[in-house]
């Protein structure tokens, strides 16, 4: 069995419906390429408020229900101050660490 190479691009901050139409209008041939080869999707939601957390879910493939992580710099509970989050203290692996096999 071969395994085939497994390829991730995130487009952070970009407008989806610009890159779509550019694609459609065919200005951007590999993103193209790619798009019809692949999976896509396009994140919506809560994420869209606090982005930050997206990215430790995508590497990770763990969601933020289980990582916790929203922003980084949160609020200390029950006051205004902000705290710097330790991403290593969130307990999780990116998704390449568990396929050493």
């Amino acid at each position: 069995m071969t395994t085939r190479p497994l390829l991730i691009v995130g487009l952070e901050a970009a407008d989806g419906g610009l890159l779509r139409r550019l694609v459609a209008e065919g200005q951007l041939p590999t993103l193209s390429s790619i798009l019809d080869r692949g999976s896509w999707g396009t994140l919506a939601g809560p994420e869209m408020v606090s982005e930050h957390g997206v990215w430790v879910s995508l590497l990770s493939g763990v969601s933020r229900g289980k990582h916790g992580y929203y922003y980084w710099r949160p609020l200390v509970p029950g006051t205004y101050d902000l705290r710097l989050t330790d991403l290593e203290a969130l307990g999780v692996e990116p998704f390449w660490g568990r396929l050493r096999g």
